[in-house]
């Protein structure tokens, strides 16, 4: 007996594969052939895909996707406000205008968050908000910490792709490029930790910017500008000292820099050296974990929050601090 198929069985089966071969050939060409409708991706020109879904986030009108508008940037300092913010340039702020009783409390994030949730929750407890610059190793690293900063309404700055060194300040203490360091590479560290920010929380920085280990000079300011950023360090004088650098970031306890965490407290608690008035437009520098063992900064967070304001100040987000310090400058003098 012939087992093999009947061809002429067989020939109705393959014409009605061929045919939905045909038509699955034909719906694709169509659907590539329309234009993109408003909002949908095109990736054949190149154009960025949408972010994965993430969590749901105060004020997004779709988990996951961006709800704000692109951040504002900042223009240039005036020349005649640059030694009352930094005196380091036109787009580089040590402080606010002296004029403005706030304090802006920031936090780095390079690569630990391990103290991230007593500081969300020192802060929410005191309706605080804060501004927190990230490398895109944090943010890839601890995205669900990432998304509780932004879902607690504290912004966030750029703090670049990668903690890298950008100057020779650590070999020579001279703010010196080092070699290889370009306008096109702070760019690309620049925006790729705009993009993963994005992707992670569905939200927007904030054009503001902190160099690694404060690592930055004019022409890397300048650079950063063209993206519509400033950068913001910390406040201190020229000399480092009085300094609002926590110095929480030193873990070795037998550092000639060391300070436990009542040290911490009386360092920033000491920096108006109790007259009215002397902290206002500065800016704290602490983290988001760091490798210390004990005597960790958060402790004593609420001790100093709390004893500032009874001095009169207010805790405001670095772009409000920015944006105010400008205003108030450009703001005509009322005649008497």
């Amino acid at each position: 007996m012939d087992s093999r198929p009947d061809p002429s069985r067989l020939l109705p089966v393959g014409s009605a594969i061929l045919l939905l071969l045909l038509g699955g050939a034909v719906w694709l060409l169509w659907r590539d052939s329309r234009p993109p409708a408003a909002g949908r991706g095109n990736a054949a020109a190149g154009a960025p895909s949408r972010p994965a879904p993430g969590p749901a986030l105060p004020g997004a009108s779709r988990p996951g996707f961006p709800a704000d508008p692109p951040a504002r940037p900042f223009g240039a300092i005036p020349a005649s406000l640059q030694p009352e913010m930094g005196g380091q340039g036109p787009h580089h702020m040590l402080r606010g205008r002296c004029s403005l009783p706030y304090l802006c409390l920031t936090f780095d994030g390079a690569a630990h968050a391990g103290e991230l949730p007593q500081i969300l929750r020192i802060l929410a407890e005191r309706r605080i908000s804060a501004t927190f610059f990230l490398t895109g190793e944090f943010i890839a690293g601890h995205t669900v910490e990432a998304r509780a900063i932004v879902q607690a309404g504290h912004e966030v700055g750029n703090h670049l792709f990668q903690h890298v060194h950008l100057t020779t300040w650590d070999r020579n203490g001279r703010q010196d490029l080092l070699p290889g360091v370009t306008r096109e590479l702070l760019h690309r560290l620049l925006q790729d930790n705009e993009a993963l920010f994005r992707r992670v929380t569905g939200r927007e920085m904030q054009k503001v910017w902190r160099a690694p280990f404060g690592e930055t000079n004019q022409a890397l300011d300048a650079w950063a500008a063209e993206s519509g950023y400033i950068h913001v360090a910390w406040t201190r004088d020229f000399s480092g000292v009085p300094s609002m650098d926590s110095l929480d970031w030193v873990a070795d306890p037998g550092a000639a820099r060391y300070l436990s965490a009542a040290q911490i407290r009386d360092r920033l608690l000491s920096f108006d050296g109790g007259r009215p008035g002397g902290a206002n437009g500065a800016i704290i520098l602490m983290h988001t974990g760091t490798l210390r063992q004990s005597e960790h900064a958060w402790t004593i967070l609420g001790d100093v929050t709390d004893e500032f304001r009874s001095r009169g100040y207010t805790f405001v987000p670095v772009t409000r601090l920015i944006r105010e310090s400008l205003e108030s400058f450009s703001r005509p003098e009322k005649t008497p």
